[in-house]
């Protein structure tokens, strides 16, 4: 069966563009990839945020550890060993280190997924150039052949054949 609607006819270099175009979406992998450096961006400014986060409850237990170890010093009379021993199992009980502690473990958690997530959009990048590339090739390989079917016409041309 044929289709009824009368169809333009293309030339060699509209097909070849609507090839390009249409089927080998040459147009929609550089939007991809160009969408995906986006996304990294905003993960690596996440990693940045998540990073600050980490060194700041970092500080934040070592402020803590440094005033249970002075107030804890103030009351022990024991040997400086056992001191060290009392003073891990206090540091171990103390809710405000425990709270920190369970913040710190969420916050690498952050850092850790948003690092995942920008080596994804690196890869998708990475994936989305070598794609770039390879339509490139295609589009020279056509570029040569318009090239060559003109050069064809202007030689029938003037040879008058």
């Amino acid at each position: 069966m044929t289709d009824p609607t009368p169809r333009k006819r293309q030339n060699p270099e509209q097909r070849a563009r609507a090839y390009v175009e249409g089927t080998l979406n040459v147009d929609g992998v550089y939007e991809d990839a160009t969408a995906a450096l986006d996304r990294l961006k905003a993960e690596q400014g996440n990693m940045v945020r998540c990073a600050a986060a980490k060194r700041n409850l970092h500080e934040a237990m070592e402020t803590q550890e440094q005033e249970i170890v002075v107030r804890e010093r103030a009351t022990f009379a024991g040997s400086q060993a056992a001191f060290d021993r009392e003073i891990k199992a206090v540091l171990q009980q103390d809710d405000g280190m425990a709270t920190l502690r369970q913040t710190l473990i969420a916050a690498s958690l952050d850092y850790e997924r948003a690092e995942a997530a920008a080596r994804h959009e690196e890869f998708t990048i990475r994936v989305a150039t070598a794609r770039m590339e390879e339509l490139a090739g295609r589009e020279r390989f056509y570029a040569a052949v318009k090239m060559s079917v003109a050069t064809a016409n202007d030689t029938d041309k003037t040879t008058g054949a």
